[in-house]
């Protein structure tokens, strides 16, 4: 790529490409793919060759962003580009000469049907041969249903990566949407009804304060609403509307249908009335009417233990249990990260049907009820931020690096309840009933993939856009912002109050925005009646902790660093003014503080060494050994940094002693524990691993990368010091040559502060913003 010095950025044209034909590039440094520039994440980016095959692909060093210009040709300015002709630009190019059939050329009007001797035999939909104009989504019976090689779809990022501002699913993803097999078609089942042209739901508004009254409407959405009229059925009774009013009269479980005139059908779950559910049973204590007093969280506990264990529970005296997300939820007939069907799966939702990994909704019913007849009220973990993780779902997938494929997953409901669930990522098939690459679609749910994020990696803990509407580790991300998606998790929430439910913890707040969760929980009070339940409370899940301890740790070893930095340059400007002083007295032997001070400055120095190793092993912990707790503790890191000071206080005192010279292995140890993290790594990158995941250990790496970079510093300009040694012992030595040969050790250290500072993100913005602001001050005019 040549350097633009008007735009400031690297360019390479591009000519001769096959027009309207989509490319993937990135940028290599040096033919390495070491430190390759992609988009989102590394990834390779996509292009399009435009109506003349000329486009001009930039790259911006300034911020590491690829782009791309396509050039299009003008017709009409007296020139005949590339991608005219005499066919479709007559006044650039002119008149088209006579076709001759058999001249070996295809032109003009000629085509495989007119000339087959020149344009060749015309492509054949059904012949067996996937011709090069002919792909799966125009001729499915010649050609695979996959993109070539290891390729995999990448049309969900979020445009501008990281750096974009959208945030919104990108403007064509509606068009992908029903996904669903439908019936006589591969990959259906009876429970997937007719998910592929409708989907709907029941949401419950209650008309009055007490509860006591009720409208359930029937939401539904169609395929083809313009030609569609549905019908809706409450307990088999038809009607053209879609709500229906029922009272406290009513002591039954309500059936809903809704059938629409082109013979599809959705069945919905039952529906649940508040009036229905048993009354809380009043006991002796101060639970100030639901609002103080312990909550029992239960692991995972099946709803019927959870059933049986809350007489000993209100015995106990606790106000409350707590369940697991009950909603239907990823599981795996395959192992995932070295286990089957992990806890944390049931906090990936799949619908928002109750038919979760520990029970179905009548055994949930059933558990309510008990509970509350006790005394003892039932909260719920509710998962609204995200759905399955990218690539937990029904289609197949594989990693673009080594082609690793894996398969579908399934979900937690009995086979004649169990939903369809869809994501875009790792994807290398069209879906078959929509002819296009796959999107994030939970029919179960009602929600398509105009409902989601587009997809952005969680790799800042600090930045509230990111935060909010992030993928976080990869699972799907909801877009809360939608009002349709605000009353679908409201319309979910009532639906599970109005079984019984007192109230809700709500899992991974921390990624949904205050306006989000405060607007979604206002629509809650709206269809309980414009009042919450006496004894109704919500607590969020904001994890700090693990942000704090990463942080606190990593501060505190840098801070480390740069005092044991400023202690060794201290240090060696005092040897330097020691030394500077007995050059004016004509000093040339050592003085009485001489050892002293050399066992000082190799403290001083083993610890700035040390306290770099350091850095190293946090880096490798935290990236090899992310799940062992204890190595990522302030403990663990404060225990290292004692045991660093101890060796580094030890280890010189045989110099006193003897004036030997020790050598440090601390820079044995960062450069191998560097290229062990660079192996692993790419490990990582070769299986089949979560975004987060890799990203922070790509992060990880590149921290011990600058770590390595400061020891290359200190070694190369300290290698100079020991070649001017070594000259001196077998030539005339200058008169002062130990010393002069400090200078080199001084450089060094400059060398490494002013890398410290550029590669301290924090510190450098911090000083910067501050001469900014200095050189923006207008003095006062007196």
């Amino acid at each position: 790529m040549s350097f633009n010095t008007e735009s400031c950025q690297y360019e390479k044209r591009v000519t001769g490409l096959p027009i309207n034909t989509g490319y993937e590039w990135k940028v290599a440094f040096n033919g390495q793919w070491g430190g390759d520039k992609g988009c989102n994440g590394g990834a390779n980016c996509y292009f399009n060759s435009g109506s003349t095959g000329i486009v001009i692909l930039i790259y911006d060093p300034y911020n590491s962003q690829l782009s791309s210009q396509a050039i299009s040709a003008i017709c009409g300015n007296n020139a005949c580009e590339t991608g005219e002709t005499c066919r479709n630009c007559l006044n650039d190019c002119g008149q088209c000469p006579p076709a001759v059939c058999g001249d070996g050329k295809c032109e003009n009007d000629e085509t495989c049907s007119s000339c087959i001797i020149d344009c060749g035999q015309c492509p054949i939909c059904g012949d067996g041969i996937c011709q090069t104009n002919e792909n799966f989504q125009t001729c499915a019976q010649d050609c695979p249903n996959e993109l070539p090689g290891c390729n995999i779809f990448n049309e969900e990022f979020c445009p501008g990566g990281q750096q974009g501002q959208q945030f919104h699913a990108n403007a064509d993803v509606n068009d992908k949407r029903w996904q669903t097999p439908k019936p006589g078609t591969s990959g259906y089942q009876s429970s997937f009804q007719d998910y592929h042209t409708l989907v709907g739901y029941a949401d419950i508004i209650y008309t009055s304060a007490d509860r006591l009254s009720a409208d359930v409407c029937l939401e539904a959405k169609h395929r083809y609403p313009a030609t569609v009229t549905l019908t809706y059925y409450f307990d088999g009774v038809a009607q053209m509307t879609k709500c229906k009013h029922y009272t406290a009269a009513y002591t039954g479980i309500l059936s809903t249908m809704i059938i629409g005139n082109d013979g599809s059908s959705l069945e919905l779950p039952e529906t649940d009335l508040l009036w229905n559910a048993k009354p809380v049973l009043h006991r002796i204590g101060d639970y100030r009417n639901g609002q103080k007093g312990a909550v029992a969280e239960l692991f995972g506990w099946p709803h019927r233990d959870v059933k049986e264990e809350c007489q000993f529970l209100a015995t106990a005296g606790y106000l409350g249990v707590k369940l697991f997300p009950v909603q239907e939820q990823l599981m795996s007939t395959q192992p995932f990260e070295n286990s089957m069907n992990p806890w944390y799966f049931m906090y990936q939702p799949v619908s928002y049907k109750l038919e979760g990994r520990m029970g179905t909704r009548e055994e949930l019913r059933d558990l309510i009820n008990t509970c509350r007849g006790l005394g003892v009220r039932v909260y719920i973990d509710a998962v609204l931020n995200h759905f399955t993780g990218a690539g937990n779902d029904l289609n197949q997938h594989r990693n673009p690096v080594g082609c690793v494929k894996w398969g579908n997953k399934t979900t937690s409901a009995s086979v004649d309840r169990q939903s369809p669930f869809y994501t875009h990522a790792y994807t290398y098939q069209y879906n078959r009933n929509t002819g296009k690459s796959p999107s994030n679609e939970y029919p179960g749910a009602a929600l398509g993939p105009e409902d989601f994020h587009c997809d952005r990696p969680v790799n800042s803990w600090g930045d509230l856009f990111i935060l909010n509407n992030g993928w976080l580790v990869g699972l799907t991300d909801v877009d809360t912002s939608k009002d349709n998606v605000r009353e679908r998790q409201a319309a979910y929430l009532v639906d599970m109050l109005s079984l019984g439910a007192s109230g809700f913890r709500l899992d991974a707040a921390k990624h949904i925005s205050p306006e989000d969760i405060s607007a979604i929980l206002k629509k809650v009070q709206t269809k309980m009646g414009g009042q919450l339940p006496d004894d109704f409370f919500v607590w969020l899940e904001i994890i700090t902790a693990v942000d704090k301890i990463y942080h606190t740790v990593s501060m505190m070893l840098i801070g480390n660093t740069c005092l044991n930095a400023l202690m060794s340059g201290f240090c060696m400007l005092g040897t330097c003014l020691t030394t500077f002083k007995n050059v004016l007295k004509q000093i040339q032997f050592q003085d009485s503080f001489c050892i002293f001070r050399a066992y000082i400055t190799y403290v001083s120095g083993g610890l700035f060494m040390n306290s770099l190793l350091l850095q190293a092993i946090h880096r490798y912990f935290t990236v090899i050994y992310q799940n062992r707790l204890y190595f990522q503790s302030i403990r663990f890191k404060l225990l290292l940094i004692c045991l660093t000071w101890i060796v580094a206080l030890l280890y010189p005192i045989p110099t006193i002693f003897t004036g030997d010279i020790h050598y440090e292995i601390s820079t044995s140890l960062i450069i191998f524990i560097y290229f062990k993290l660079v192996r692993y790594v790419h490990k990582m990158s070769n299986r089949v691993t979560l975004v987060n995941t890799l990203s922070r250990a790509k992060k990880e790496l590149k921290m011990v990368q600058h770590t390595v970079i400061l020891v290359a510093i200190l070694v190369i300009l300290g290698f100079l010091y020991v070649i001017f040694i070594l000259i001196s012992f077998f030539t005339n030595p200058p008169k002062y040559h130990f010393r002069i040969a400090y200078v080199f050790i001084d450089v060094s250290l400059v060398f490494v502060l002013m890398a410290l500072f550029q590669f301290t993100e924090p510190v450098k913005a911090s000083k910067l913003r501050r001469i900014n602001r200095r050189l923006n001050m207008i003095a006062a005019i007196t």
